[in-house]
């Protein structure tokens, strides 16, 4: 038992052998426990500030989240970056250039993040005056917001360390270091404004230290378990290529991300223009789509670790093998959350939300019916954006961000104001659609996608694996 435990969740994991189905799903088991803790932390947190501190600092919370969100997003979609190419030298199994790439990686997060941390502090004041913040919780927010962006080295830090295990496919100590930091936070959460009475920021503080303590303890792992992510002195002396190639690819992917929640943002507007009933109507059904989305999200993920390494690797023709494997996942998981919703949807929405609103469970039920099934388009929207990132396409999964976004704005500008929540629900569903056929055709366009298939045409058997 114990050696089949070490096998599957063991320090490293070498994805450019062996069965892609297994690899994918044991990597990807960890990642998506995470998830589910992550959302379990937030309700938690939700509980302790609602039920001890009141609305309005709820509701400053709720302002200041999407401010430190976007800022938050483009530090994760630096990490992401920066993942896939020391996966792709993990999967050369060259371990020299494996560890010139974590220093750089250290020392990009520095600066990128000293910039953000700038950039935020600045930004707070306009930003909240631009998003008409209520003057009774203006101040709140303003210091809940200005506390997370001094923190932000530690959640790059954080999330760096995460990241690069990750890379050489151990998905397992993140996990526990997740649950670590969130059990850690939650513990300080109850001090801080249960115990000591304080106010709404000193629930920033605590964010700000399980954050660090985690990455600390991340940290004295990787220097006594994974020594091959423990760069030497000699690794810090960077490289202008690689260099280059890292900084655009994090430039890349945040952007991409950081679009997409500014979409959302501005989508939010149009949702409260459109009264109480449809606000809770959409949450209730966000909540659950939320949910719906997390093996999906994983799948993605694992899919680009994997990816990144077989590139190294120079197979990039066991990607189409690991692709199938993650699309056939997330269809047979769209095929069974539609049968939950079309059989019982009402019923989960009334446990949910406790309303006896019909408004609110019918519109509820009606964005549910049309979202649910085209989660199997969703899976596949996920992945091929994923890694079409991971085989260093920067470009197409920034044109769908913006086409997203583009989307969001016609929706909210042009749309709802004639036909109302039906312009919300169309604007989310048709870029599920149409994003994943273009990704799809970039993905089978590519260069080591259309050489690889042109390898196997040539030499069918010479990439079978068991």
């Amino acid at each position: 038992m114990k050696e089949r435990f070490k096998r599957n969740f063991g320090s490293e994991r070498d994805m450019t052998t062996g069965n892609a189905t297994n690899h994918i799903l044991m990597f990807s088991l960890p990642i998506l426990l995470g998830n589910l803790f992550q959302q379990l932390y937030n309700i938690v947190n939700t509980f302790i500030v609602g039920h001890n501190l009141g609305d309005l600092s709820l509701a400053a919370v709720g302002v200041a989240f999407p401010l430190h969100s976007v800022i938050f997003t483009l530090v994760s979609g630096m990490v992401s970056a920066f993942s896939i190419i020391v996966a792709r030298y993990f999967g050369a199994k060259n371990s020299e250039k494996l560890k010139r790439t974590v220093a750089t990686s250290i020392v990009l997060s520095i600066g990128f993040t000293l910039f953000l941390t700038i950039a935020g502090l600045v930004m707070t004041d306009p930003l909240l005056k631009m998003l008409n913040t209520p003057a009774e919780i203006f101040e709140t927010s303003k210091r809940y917001v200005t506390i997370m962006f001094y923190g932000l080295m530690a959640n790059m830090a954080y999330n760096l360390v995460m990241g690069l295990l990750r890379s050489i496919g151990n998905s397992f100590v993140p996990l526990l270091t997740m649950i670590f930091s969130m059990v850690l936070n939650i513990i300080l959460d109850f001090v801080f404004i249960v115990l000591l009475r304080l106010e709404i920021e000193s629930a920033a503080v605590a964010t700000v230290i399980s954050h660090t303590v985690s990455a600390i303890g991340c940290l004295i792992y990787i220097r006594k378990k994974a020594p091959i992510l423990h760069p030497e002195r000699e690794s810090f002396k960077l490289e202008k290529e690689l260099s280059y190639d890292m900084s655009s690819l994090a430039i890349s992917i945040g952007l991409a991300l950081s679009i997409v929640q500014v979409g959302t943002l501005i989508l939010q507007g149009a949702i409260n223009d459109l009264g109480p009933s449809i606000i809770t109507s959409h949450t209730t059904s966000r909540r659950l789509i939320e949910l719906m989305l997390l093996p999906l999200m994983t799948m993605g993920l694992a899919t680009s670790t994997y990816a990144s390494q077989n590139i190294g690797a120079s197979k990039p023709e066991r990607i189409n093998m690991g692709i199938k494997s993650a699309v056939l996942i997330c269809l047979s998981w769209a095929a069974l959350t539609s049968a939950v919703i079309y059989f019982f949807g009402g019923d989960v929405i009334r446990l949910l939300t406790d309303t006896t609103d019909e408004v609110v469970i019918s519109t509820s039920l009606s964005y549910l019916k049309l979202h649910v099934p085209l989660l199997a388009f969703l899976g596949p929207f996920f992945i091929y954006r994923q890694v079409l990132q991971s085989i260093g396409n920067r470009i197409v999964p920034i044109i769908i961000s913006t086409l997203e976004l583009t989307n969001k704005i016609i929706a909210t500008f042009i749309l709802a104001p004639h036909i109302g929540y039906t312009a919300i629900m169309l604007s989310e569903s048709t870029i599920w659609v149409a994003g994943a056929i273009i990704l799809a055709l970039a993905y089978y366009n590519s260069k080591p996608i259309k050489e690889s298939r042109r390898a196997i045409k040539r030499k069918p058997n010479v990439w079978k694996e068991s």
